[in-house]
Parts: structure tokens; sequence; C-alpha cells
């Protein structure tokens, strides 16, 4: 009589457990900004790195959900005629705009308290992990040098490439972007400091137009003098892809054993 009683309550309690069960397989979390919007490659886990973008100039802009991908929105504001082409000489505009925002006492050079200002305030992002095997940049990374994110000590940062030889070069790790290089089309640290060619802790406004030449030749793969949206974007896939191909390939470091120099 007794279990007569309690097999009602039994299954009313699983009835009931069904019901608040989920109908499918747990939805994974998206990171603010992680949506799908036009404009920017997609691939998992890279919602949190497109919800910022740098640009080659090293201005930083921000996107969030229900936002333009940030990428797309400096190409519209580097595209100053509107035709869906960055020209080179729309490159260099852009990156005199920014030289413009950063020299703020106006005295043509982006002087080392400038430098420490971006860093700081404009993009604190920069300092956050990279490098090989997953460090903080100073190995090869190209932060260090004055204290901070001097683009130096760990290989000029950035000019040419900032990764002395290449990503992993004789280093027998996998190579992770580092500073700003998380964030934008080019694989360089410090977008300042990768302009400074005379080492003196800033960039003058020659040193600058420069770096617009070598940056737009280094964009341009097809050498046709412009860049386009969708060209953009297959590259930063493609650097993505990059990464996580490495990642996948590093061998396993035995618990214990020591790092590679």
């Amino acid at each position: 009589m007794r279990i007569n009683l309690l097999l009602p309550s039994v299954l009313g309690l699983a009835l009931l457990a069904a019901a608040c069960a989920p109908a499918g397989p747990p939805q994974r979390f998206r990171p603010p900004g992680e949506g799908m919007r036009p404009g920017e490659p997609r691939g998992p886990g890279m919602g949190a790195r497109l919800s910022l973008f740098v640009s080659p100039a090293g201005k930083p802009f921000r996107g969030g959900p229900g936002q333009p991908a940030p990428m797309a929105t400096w190409f519209a504001e580097a595209d100053s005629d509107h035709d869906g082409i960055i020209s080179y000489a729309e490159l260099q505009a852009d990156f005199r705009r920014w030289f413009a925002a950063l020299d703020t006492n106006h005295d043509g050079e982006i002087a080392p308290d400038e430098v420490t200002s971006y860093e700081t305030g404009i993009l604190p992002e920069m300092a956050s992990r990279g490098g090989f095997g997953g460090g903080a940049g100073a190995r090869g990374g190209g932060m260090g040098g004055r204290g901070g994110m001097g683009g130096r000590g760990g290989g000029r940062g950035g000019r040419g490439g900032g990764m002395r030889g290449g990503p992993g070069a004789g280093t027998g790790m996998a190579y992770y972007p580092a500073g700003a290089a998380r964030f934008g089309l080019l694989p360089i640290p410090h977008p300042i400091m990768a302009a400074d060619e005379d080492l003196n802790r800033g960039a003058s406004s020659a040193e600058w137009d420069h770096a617009a030449a070598t940056r737009f030749n280094m964009l341009d793969e097809a050498h046709d003098g412009r860049l386009t949206l969708a060209e953009l974007n297959a590259r930063r896939m493609r650097r993505f892809e990059g990464v996580r191909g490495e990642r996948r390939a590093m061998p396993r470091r035995a618990p214990g054993a020591p790092e590679s120099e």
C-alpha cells in the first residue's frame, strides 16, 4: 500500500525534470561583440579579438553587438571618396590624420610621453598576452625596451614583421601575436615604435610617412595599388588561421621540462 502511494509522486517528479531539461545541447557563451556582423571574417574563438580592430596606423576601433564591424568602420573612414577602394594616397592621409591626433603638442613628432599616452590611455589592450609560447611578448614579440612597450627589447617591435626572422623562428615554439598585432592586419606589435627608424624613442612626420608607404606595400598583396575590404578580410582570416595552425602544431612540453631557449 505504501508503494502505491509513493508511485504517483515519483512519476510526477520525473515528468517535471523532463519538462525542465533543455531541448538541445547547451549554447556556447559568446563574448561581447562576437555576433555575426558584416565586414568581418568569422571563426571559432575569434569574437573577443574581432570586437577590437587596430588600423595599420595604430588607431583602435571598437565594436559591439548591433554595431558595424570595427574593421569596416575603419575602412569607410579611410576610403575618403567612398569608391570601395583604399589607395595609397588615402592610406597616407589616414596615417597623417592619426599622427596629428597623437602629436598633442603639435611639434611634428610623436614623442616618448605621447607614446606612453597611446600605450596606457588609447590602446591599453596592447599590453595583453602574446609573443612566443604565450608569454608577455618580451620574447620576440617586440614589447620591452623603455621598461614598457618600447618596441626594441624583443626585436624592434615590428618593422618588417617584428618577429626575429618570423613566427617561431629558431625557438621551436609557436608564435602568438603580441601587442597590437593581435588586433590588426599586420604582424606589428607596436605601430608607433615600429616607425622609429633613428631609435630616438619617437616617430617624426617623415618616419610616419615612410611607415605608411611600407605598410601599404605589405597590405597590397596583389600589387595593384589598391586595397579592398574583401582582400583585407581575407588577409585577416589567414592570419587567424595561421596562428591557430601554429598552436595546433606546437609540440607539447612535458610537465617539469625546461622551456626552449
